[in-house]
């Protein structure tokens, strides 16, 4: 358990965590640390592509098979990437750029409720990263996350 902290960043976290770790289902129906990160990493990019005016179709939960998909790495930088990617295209949003409605034929969600939902999604799969590394693996996973 992380002393003191009760919000911890997300990044140094994802880094601390192997592979076998990452991809451990903790209970039949949960979602792994990997899926998660696939998961936040495919909205990050939606995010991206809907500021610039973009419909950008999004695999929600992009299913993961660690015998297949063991690339804990490329999976780690990808959101590292989406999200460096979603600071460069908000970084230089003026106030006037905020209230536009980029994709109005497919939503009338501006460009700051956007980044608002992207940014609450980010921080609510970050807490449930956190707190899955903190609690014990059941009996139906497998490795251990502490």
């Amino acid at each position: 358990m992380r002393e003191g902290n009760w919000v911890e960043p997300l990044i140094p976290v994802l880094q601390g965590i192997q592979a076998e770790d990452a991809y451990t289902k903790r209970t039949p129906d949960e979602h792994s640390i990997a899926e998660m990160v696939a998961h936040m990493a495919a909205w990050a990019e939606w995010a991206v592509g809907f500021l610039g005016g973009i419909d950008v179709d999004v695999e929600d939960w992009p299913h993961i098979e660690p015998e297949i998909d063991d690339r804990w790495d490329l999976l780690r930088q990808r959101l590292v990437d989406s999200y460096a990617s979603l600071t460069r295209a908000t970084q230089y949003l003026s106030v006037e750029d905020l209230e536009v409605k980029p994709v109005p034929e497919v939503t009338q969600m501006t460009r700051l409720q956007a980044i608002l939902s992207i940014t609450m999604h980010a921080a609510y799969h970050s807490g449930q990263i956190v707190k899955m590394i903190e609690a014990p693996v059941t009996t139906e996973g497998s490795g251990t996350l502490n």
